[in-house]
């Protein structure tokens, strides 16, 4: 696959956005949601969830968006939420591979499956967002599995079956890469 396109480019090519997208990011609006996470966050993420608004791939893995109305698929909510669990996870003396932001390069959730499966950016280095790998977490057991980033380009090999996520399953990707949209 030629990479004189952007990563992005190439998601839009081969899913294209709904016709009347729902709960769409607004430009205006990430400022808000970057100050309450206190970073700056991947471009091609506030792109997606410009363009896409609410929804997911394959009905099976879903973005969070700051926009939506249910509070458990907001971005801000979800990195807390994840970020309390270890904090509980590690006084109980469970460890995770990587910490969870706010610590230092740790990682921010940015979406999940329908299994629970947690897909997170490793934040380092923190100032250059677009250069984040992301980290899909099992929800069922133990296991982790790492992509270099961005987020558009770990869609699109996800989509296209260029890597295979021992946890997702074929099952639950498989098929020609969709989006459909919700509101919740």
């Amino acid at each position: 696959m030629s990479h004189s396109t952007s990563p992005y480019q190439r998601l839009r090519s081969l899913v294209s956005p709904p016709e009347r997208p729902l709960a769409c990011a607004r430009p205006e609006g990430w400022l808000a949601v970057e100050k309450s996470i206190g970073l700056r966050l991947p471009a091609d993420y506030k792109l997606l969830l410009e363009d896409f608004g609410s929804g997911y791939f394959n009905g099976f893995l879903y973005p969070f968006n700051s926009f939506i109305v249910d509070p458990l698929l907001q971005l801000e909510i979800a990195s807390s939420k994840y970020a309390e669990i270890d904090r509980r996870n590690r006084a109980g003396g469970i460890s995770i591979p990587c910490p969870i932001y706010p610590e230092p390069g740790g990682m921010l959730a940015w979406g999940k499956s329908d299994n629970g499966d947690v897909l997170f950016w490793l934040t380092d280095p923190t100032d250059e967002p677009d250069r984040w790998a992301i980290v899909a977490s099992e929800s069922r057991g133990p296991r982790w599995f790492a992509h270099p980033g961005p987020m558009s380009e770990f869609l699109v090999d996800l989509l296209t079956e260029a890597i295979s996520i021992p946890f997702f399953g074929p099952e639950q990707i498989g098929g020609p890469p969709r989006f459909e949209s919700f509101d919740l």
